[in-house]
């Protein structure tokens, strides 16, 4: 199966609840979702998150990343050819626009081979994936933590102000954690 075609949507999708960090709060999760159609007509899809104050990346120019750089490297390659290479060379930087190409190319290849999604990874390492703990009060945010607890998650990463009392005292709550990820902002 060749690549034939790329389609861009962008999305945007109400958060259940705000996401707090020290410099903003948000309501809604805008992404630039990928659609990437093989020459039988299956579709893959990816997205990518608009995050500039984290990656610096908005989607306007994750739209052009691909549009101009990374959609002429991918139209008319094998879905079965190595992907990151590819993706890679493509374009420097521009990592939230490479990796919803490389997820909708793998999505789209697990859909041909009537394989799971992560059978298309030749990484061969264990998929986790973590959950960011929003920004509130200690109750809030130890409840929010042992909720993704229960949900199966066992990667936290902690957004923290400067009160690092409220940061211990978290951090001791945790039972069945294998990584926490603190940031710490002013």
């Amino acid at each position: 199966m060749i690549i034939k075609s790329i389609k861009l949507d962008k999305v945007s999708i109400p958060l259940k609840k705000p996401f707090s960090t020290a410099i903003r709060t948000a309501y809604t999760a805008d992404i630039l979702q990928v659609s990437l159609a093989g020459s039988d007509g299956t579709i893959g899809y990816g997205e990518a998150p608009a995050a500039a104050r984290v990656t610096g990346e908005t989607l306007p120019s994750i739209e052009e990343a691909i549009q101009g750089y990374i959609a002429p490297a991918v139209i008319n390659q094998d879905v079965d050819a190595e992907t990151t290479n590819i993706i890679k060379s493509a374009i420097y930087g521009n990592n939230s626009a490479k990796a919803a190409i490389e997820m909708a190319w793998l999505d789209l290849r697990a859909k041909k081979n009537k394989s799971p999604f992560i059978a298309c990874d030749n990484s061969k390492k264990l998929l986790q994936n973590d959950i960011t703990i929003s920004v509130g009060n200690l109750e809030q945010m130890t409840q929010d933590a042992l909720e993704a607890i229960n949900d199966g998650f066992v990667v936290l990463k902690i957004k923290c102000g400067l009160n690092q009392k409220m940061m211990l005292n978290l951090l001791l709550s945790y039972g069945k954690i294998s990584k926490i990820q603190i940031q710490s902002y002013e």
